[in-house]
């Protein structure tokens, strides 16, 4: 009898024991998400008032210039051609608050799966030439050659209006690193049966390996852009690709230039 009741009480301590370790893990492991939890709302608290900060900049700059040219209308008694000047300054800050305001609404869109494209056949040198045209003038003022290269004779699916605006903020962000005398090149290239790549190459900085994780992240900024703007592109440039059933593929070297492959499926 005392063997068995020895036995039943070491069972019974081993037992204790088991749930001791496992009630012990669980806790540890609680307190661990716990931590998980607060240190990524601690990030996020930070990134909120970083991107507040930036965006607050971002529209902070146009709106000033829309007021001090409005004050210069009203106030001086300036002649047509002035006062067409100050119309067209106007006008472009304005423009740019709303390009930053419709690039947050696109970005909440994505995030909520609730981005939509209207797909159709089109051909790609009408939508790479579209989008050499928009920034023509940018580029010969900052003296970086801006050309379409060669471009597959096919049919792609894909919605017109958002291909231009990924293949336009591919464009700002080559203009903005690519130094003076450097080359951004559009081209379209036939993959395989089924797939298309709309490319934008420059001879820009170029990125480093271990910066291409964080490239399409919201609100990332390379290192080097002092022009203070949000950083959302890349993250619209992603969604619209994806939402078209395609993706994005990036080379790039530091120092030699960026290639950006926007994949989508022929028609």
């Amino acid at each position: 009898m005392q063997t068995w009741i020895m036995i039943g009480l070491a069972i019974l301590a081993l037992g204790s024991l088991l749930v001791i370790a496992r009630v012990s893990w669980r806790v540890r492991r609680l307190v661990t998400e716990a931590e998980k939890r607060e240190d990524a709302l601690r990030r996020t608290v930070e990134q909120r008032d970083e991107v507040v900060s930036i965006v607050s900049h971002d529209l902070r700059n146009p709106l000033g210039v829309v007021v001090g040219a409005a004050d210069t209308l009203i106030e001086l008694p300036l002649d047509r051609e002035e006062r067409e000047k100050q119309a067209k300054i106007i006008a472009r800050s304005a423009n740019r608050m709303s390009r930053l305001i419709e690039d947050l609404l696109d970005v909440t869109r994505i995030e909520a799966g609730a981005f939509v494209v209207r797909p159709s056949a089109e051909e790609p040198i009408s939508v790479l030439e579209e989008v050499r045209d928009m920034f023509e003038v940018q580029a010969d003022e900052a003296q970086i050659s801006l050309t379409v290269g060669p471009v597959s004779n096919v049919l792609v699916r894909m919605d017109h209006d958002r291909v231009v605006q990924a293949l336009a903020n591919l464009v700002d962000n080559a203009l903005r690193f690519t130094p003076e005398g450097g080359m951004i090149t559009l081209s379209g290239e036939a993959l395989d049966e089924e797939t298309v790549s709309l490319s934008v190459s420059d001879t820009g900085i170029g990125l480093a390996q271990h910066t291409l994780d964080n490239l399409f992240s919201r609100f990332w900024q390379a290192e080097g852009d002092r022009k203070g703007r949000a950083g959302l592109g890349l993250t619209i440039v992603k969604g619209v690709i994806e939402a078209h059933g395609g993706e994005v593929r990036v080379e790039s070297d530091p120092g030699i230039g960026s290639t950006f492959h926007l994949v989508l499926h022929r028609a």
